[in-house]
């Protein structure tokens, strides 16, 4: 009886010992074969690194435009054609810049006037008078235009110019100007129409163009002494214009400084 205790006494003194150490590891996270709960590893969203986000190329559609953005045309069947028609155009916007693109055309509303796949719009004869939305869809972008419709638009009347005469001087051989004897001047046109409004869309030409030139501004420069003839055209109506007529004379160098 006393070996027997005195050898359960000898197991207990070994047990105390490692049962003390099994729990300072458990109680401090290290138990063997274990992770800590801190470990980043063993988050399976703090694991995952977030792809970035790949850029747009500049090529990519990323908009949609319709040029022009509006127009006024006529529904009276007598007009000519380019009154009461006109042709749309839809541009894909990238980051690269604009380019022609191909869309679906429709108007709102419908009842007034034709639009084809290719953006033409034509009035339909005697279309009430007022605004038509023009739609042009691609991809999933979506632009518009409009249309307002008139009876009838007004017509050029007459075309007038500042001047129907101009006495101008060919340049001095080493390009000096002298006060009073300009080699250029300034024309304007004024072109009236049936409403009683008027506009400046006119075109300009000079024949012969060794005598004098005119740029699209109205300005008449001399070259060498002649006449020439400057005539005004009306964008509106082609068959309007006005004239006038420039004299330039021959100005030595000499000359002028004696003057």
């Amino acid at each position: 009886m006393h070996h027997r205790r005195l050898r359960l006494l000898l197991l207990l003194s070994l047990a105390l010992p490692l049962a003390a150490c099994a729990a300072e590891e458990v109680i401090g996270g290290a138990t063997p074969g274990s992770r800590s709960s801190a470990d980043p590893s063993d988050d399976p969203v703090a694991a995952v690194t977030p792809s970035p986000t790949p850029p747009v190329p500049d090529t990519q559609m990323i908009g949609l435009l319709v040029t022009p953005a509006s127009v006024t045309l006529t529904s009276d069947p007598l007009a000519p054609l380019s009154a009461r028609s006109a042709t749309f155009s839809a541009l894909a916007v990238a980051g690269s810049g604009q380019r022609p693109t191909t869309a679906q055309w429709v108007s709102n509303p419908g009842g007034r006037l034709t639009v084809t796949q290719a953006g033409v719009v034509t009035v339909l004869p005697s279309a009430l008078p007022g605004i038509v939305e023009i739609r042009a869809s691609s991809e999933s972008y979506l632009a518009t235009a409009s249309v307002s419709i008139v009876a009838a638009l007004p017509t050029v009347q007459s075309l007038q110019l500042s001047a129907t005469e101009l006495a101008l001087y060919a340049p001095a051989p080493d390009l000096l100007n002298t006060a009073g004897f300009p080699t250029s001047a300034q024309l304007t046109a004024t072109v009236h129409l049936s409403d009683a409004s008027t506009e400046g869309a006119v075109t300009w030409s000079v024949l012969p163009a060794d005598v004098a030139t005119v740029d699209q501004t109205g300005r008449v420069t001399a070259l060498k002494k002649g006449t020439a003839y400057v005539t005004a055209r009306s964008v509106k109506d082609t068959g309007v214009s006005a004239q006038c007529t420039v004299t330039v004379a021959a100005k030595s160098q000499v000359e002028v400084v004696l003057q």
